[in-house]
């Protein structure tokens, strides 16, 4: 009997199973002739149905996609901006911006993917209005470089500039409040985010680059360095000796003394280069400013690139440490530091000639001239001649622009330098008298021939 009831129950489940399959055909040959029939709308509701799945996948799968980059944090125990300005406040002035463009590629960009390392977010502010030619070939120039960013906004901050910083987010949220509204050119968003989140809990250095001048291949590896070095916990000083370790800065300061220059010049195919050492006086490309974990930007004072040496060790604020002249670290750690061009696109037009008391001899310059090309800072010879070349076939467009743009917004407003400007364009027009240059032709990153 037992075994009569598991069959009677094996064939019951069978029926089951077979009736399951009946039904769930019947249905399905229902749906069939229910979406052959447009006015019974069942195929278009399907599709509907289907579409409005396919949305709500992908909005999650954003979404998705955002949390995971607020979770995978910064890797980096450093978060290191770069600011750099090009053409704010300037945008129209068209053969001013493709001169700086030359220049911007073949000191500063180059000099920026020479660097040996790219942990690091690079921010070029610009004019919204920028000439739609001179930015969409910026744009091409910056694309392969997911860290780099072109953005279109007249606000800067740090030295000499509105307040805040990457510190407390205020430089983070007006960045991507900029990507919002479509004025971030060129760059990958989730890097901005990540670093904006780690605002507070990351040692936080900021680096100022002229977008004319480069740096040392090494300069921001080695700064990064130190800082961790420095900053960190409890430091490492005096423990070898049996003393108590020093207790870390607050923040920090590093510059550089020595720099080399670049001179347009129209009796050579690549221009000119000097080397400059100063006593006194910190140059401007590579100025970083470094906080440490707890420290606010308020807390830091601001110094321009002619007080840091000068005014650091005399200030009652100091960054934490006993002797006040250590808040300012000198960076020596390369042959030459940073390279400056000296051209007319200059909004001050400071030292654009160079002074033959002050020159190298031509053997060291010929030395000088190498290092610029070699692994120390990567730059392209012929990117040098092409911008060489620009600056003096464009010379009288270059200056009359650069009169219009002394005292815009965040530029010189010197007397003298727009005498020095007129003064240039004068000389340019008796040379070449009886040539018309109301209007010049300009031909942007052309290939020699």
């Amino acid at each position: 009997r037992r075994g009569g009831g598991g069959r009677r129950r094996r064939e019951a489940a069978h029926l089951a199973r077979l009736g399951a399959l009946l039904i769930g055909a019947l249905l399905f040959v229902l749906y069939l002739r229910a979406g052959s029939n447009p006015g019974r709308g069942g195929v278009e509701d399907y599709d509907a149905w289907k579409q409005g799945r396919d949305e709500m996948r992908r909005e999650r799968q954003q979404r998705q996609q955002m949390q995971k980059e607020d979770q995978d944090g910064w890797d980096s125990p450093v978060v290191h901006i770069v600011n750099s300005r090009f053409m704010q406040s300037q945008g129209s002035l068209t053969t001013l911006a493709w001169a700086r463009l030359h220049l911007f590629r073949a000191f500063c960009l180059s000099t920026m993917v020479a660097q040996t390392t790219q942990d690091f977010l690079w921010i070029i502010k610009t004019d919204p209005d920028l000439d739609p030619g001179v930015r969409d070939a910026m744009v091409e120039l910056l694309r392969p470089y997911p860290n780099y960013y072109l953005v279109g906004s007249e606000t800067n901050y740090l030295i000499g500039h509105e307040g805040g910083a990457w510190r407390g987010g205020v430089e983070g949220s007006d960045l991507l409040g900029c990507e919002e509204e479509g004025r971030v050119f060129t760059g990958d968003a989730g890097l901005l985010r990540r670093a904006h989140a780690a605002r507070d809990s990351h040692l936080i250095l900021e680096t100022r680059l002229d977008a004319d001048d480069g740096l040392v291949a090494g300069y921001l590896e080695h700064v990064q360095r130190n800082a961790m070095e420095l900053f960190g916990e409890g430091g490492t000083e005096g423990e070898a000796a049996g003393q108590e370790p020093r207790a870390p800065p607050r923040w920090l300061y590093w510059c550089s003394r020595q720099n080399a220059e670049w001179f347009a010049d129209p009796a050579t195919d690549v221009g000119i280069t000097n080397a400059v050492q100063h006593s006194r006086l910190c140059v401007t490309p590579g100025i970083t400013i470094g906080f440490a974990v707890g420290t606010a930007y308020e807390e830091v004072p601001m110094y321009e690139h002619t007080r840091i040496i000068k005014d650091m060790p005399n200030d009652a604020v100091g960054c934490g440490l006993e002797d006040k002249a250590d808040c300012a670290v000198l960076v020596g750690a390369f042959p030459m530091m940073a390279i400056r061009s000296r051209t007319p696109t200059s909004a001050g037009m400071m030292g654009i000639h160079m002074e033959e008391k002050d020159a190298l001899s031509e053997e060291s310059r010929l030395v000088l001239w190498k290092m610029i090309q070699s692994k120390y800072f990567g730059i392209d010879a012929d990117d040098v001649r092409r911008a060489n070349r620009f600056i003096q076939e464009n010379i009288v467009g270059i200056a009359r622009d650069n009169i219009k743009g002394q005292c815009t917004p965040g530029h010189s407003c010197k007397l003298s330098s727009k005498e020095l400007l007129q003064r240039l364009t004068e000389e340019a027009l008796l040379k070449w008298e009886g040539v018309n240059v109301d209007e010049p032709e300009i031909s942007v990153f052309e290939e020699e021939s």
